[in-house]
């Protein structure tokens, strides 16, 4: 995930501050990966690290029959959505309204097709020139410039007819909200009296912590041009052209193609 690149943010400032640590990064394969869990912007990242260097790692290792395994990673950015149940633009639809404190923020995405693409040239780079790719990781976005959550909602509001809505909340009173929520899940997993008395968080809250805005509410520019250059990445579709697609296929299947979105625990932010 290209996300493990994204470094914390502090979004509490001081006077003379004009805004936040980290508040706009420019990711690159060269954008150094935190080190240690601390570093990373959440618990998500921390693992998506280590999985991603457990890859890395298994590069050129032997297997039964004295077979070398050739392995590589792509770090797609930021956001991969498409049909079949993502947590992200797809999770829009299934809730028609979606508060939002991030409207604003500039990101880009990555459409589901251009990811399977990008496996498939990364594959056959593995198996015909293993050593321009063996052992590495490759951000990839889609081609277009990155564009704001606000036009995400614009398209969906327009394409559904007006069905998706996103009305806009104050960030500082969602990032209220979400040192409420975290300090309640801290409370209940440090005090077993606690944990009995109180009930879990659950659904889609669960996710309104304030690690969730290092992500969420900074300016994200992914750039692949490298993995264009080594081992020919080429996107086929806009993230508008994406978009359009997803909302089509939500439509035609009366809401299915989202199903996955609608059992518990989907997981939609």
């Amino acid at each position: 995930a290209g996300s493990i690149c994204i470094k914390p943010s502090r979004f509490w400032l001081w006077p003379w501050e004009k805004q936040p640590e980290n508040f706009v990064h420019l990711v690159n394969d060269n954008t150094n990966v935190p080190q240690t869990h601390a570093g990373a912007w959440s618990n998500y990242a921390a693992t998506k690290i280590r999985a991603e260097r457990i890859v890395r790692e298994a590069d050129l290792s032997t297997g039964r029959g004295g077979v070398v395994l050739r392995t590589s990673c792509l770090r797609p950015g930021n956001g991969v959505f498409g049909p079949g149940g993502d947590v992200l633009c797809g999770a829009f639809l299934v809730r028609k309204t979606n508060p939002s404190w991030i409207l604003d923020s500039i990101q880009s995405f990555c459409y589901v097709e251009n990811m399977a693409l990008a496996h498939l040239q990364l594959e056959a780079s593995l198996l015909e020139k293993p050593e321009l790719a063996g052992g590495d990781a490759f951000c990839i976005t889609d081609p277009n410039p990155p564009i704001t959550y606000g036009d995400v909602g614009t398209l969906e509001n327009v394409l559904t007819d007006g069905v998706t809505t996103f009305p806009r909340f104050p960030p500082v009173l969602m990032l209220l909200i979400a040192h409420a929520v975290e300090l309640y899940v801290h409370a209940r997993l440090h005090s077993p009296v606690l944990a009995r008395m109180l009930p879990p968080v659950t659904g889609d809250i669960v996710n309104l912590q304030p690690s969730l805005f290092s992500l969420t509410s900074a300016h994200l520019i992914f750039d692949d041009s490298r993995a264009r250059r080594v081992f020919g990445y080429r996107p086929a579709f806009t993230t508008i052209q994406g978009l359009c697609k997803l909302v089509d296929e939500f439509k035609k299947s009366g809401g299915r193609a989202e199903f996955r979105q609608m059992l518990p625990g989907g997981g939609g932010v």
